[in-house]
């Protein structure tokens, strides 16, 4: 399973291969849940437009399961600008 975000204009992509299903849940720095997402079955990507979120550094975290059945959690900080 990979994940790549990619963030730009004010919005972050969340590309998801290898898996069935995921999900992103976006925290600001202080802990505090800003956006929750889900990719739907056949979907390769999520994205948060970053609405109700300023100009910070941001952590994502993605858990993911495969075809077989295998869970995974990846983190990953990011900034965003607006």
């Amino acid at each position: 399973m990979i994940i790549n975000p990619d963030s730009g204009l004010g919005a972050v992509v969340f590309h998801v291969t290898g898996a069935v299903s995921a999900s992103v849940t976006i925290s600001d720095v202080h802990g505090r849940v800003v956006w929750n997402g889900a990719m739907v079955s056949g979907a390769s990507s999520l994205v948060w437009d970053g609405h109700g979120a300023s100009q910070g550094v941001y952590v994502a975290r993605i858990h993911m399961r495969d075809q077989q059945g295998r869970a995974a959690v990846a983190v990953r900080r990011f900034t965003r600008t607006p």
